[in-house]
């Protein structure tokens, strides 16, 4: 999972320019939700849950990416994989605070946890500016590459604020503030307990 967050957030934006990035794109969006539907198949019932949430996103991003279905509203889309992402994030997160002993898995876990909330809340800002078109400015343009959105997910759960793009509309601002809070709280209360036992376990 930690692996597919990381290829979808970080290195998709390598090769952006390329003819084949948008199918790359899609296939990383298919690749995240199986691997959160692993990650949180130690439970049967949440595993059972994952799966429902996850066959109308899975669906949805393979007729959006690969067979054009026009059926397909990009709004509904966005919504599907917000929806399913939302519920993989909060399992991975509910499933690290219900461990009892700290190891190498759980701080991977715990990162990737980290990562599906600034995917989740970059999938939400997707939605908010197909819904309401101009939502976000980048650089002083309206117009702008979807790539953007996960950059500025990022900056803002890390609390950067480098400015460049910027919510313009009040939901989008408060959805914004709502993930910067998040980005702060999940620092403070969870990776900072993680990381305490794990080294209270090493010595």
């Amino acid at each position: 999972m930690l692996l597919s967050l990381v290829f979808l957030l970080f290195g998709f934006s390598f090769v952006a320019h390329l003819e084949f990035a948008r199918n790359l794109l899609g296939l990383l969006f298919v690749v995240t939700p199986l691997a959160g539907v692993y990650a949180v198949s130690d439970n049967r019932r949440q595993m059972i849950v994952a799966t429902i949430f996850a066959a109308p996103a899975l669906v949805s991003i393979i007729g959006h990416f690969f067979l054009d279905l026009s059926l397909i509203n990009d709004t509904w889309y966005l919504a599907l994989i917000v929806v399913y992402y939302g519920f993989t994030t909060q399992a991975v997160i509910r499933h690290l605070f219900k461990k009892q002993e700290v190891d190498t898995d759980t701080i991977l876990s715990a990162a990737s946890a980290y990562l599906m909330i600034g995917l989740t809340f970059a999938v939400v800002y997707m939605l908010l500016e197909t819904a309401h078109t101009g939502s976000f400015v980048v650089n002083n343009v309206t117009d702008h590459a979807w790539d953007e959105f996960f950059y500025f997910s990022m900056v803002t759960l890390t609390t950067l604020g480098y400015g460049d793009i910027a919510p313009a509309t009040p939901h989008a601002r408060s959805v914004a503030t709502l993930e910067a809070t998040t980005g702060v709280l999940y620092m403070a209360v969870l990776l900072a307990r993680l990381v305490s036992e794990y080294s209270s376990k090493k010595k």
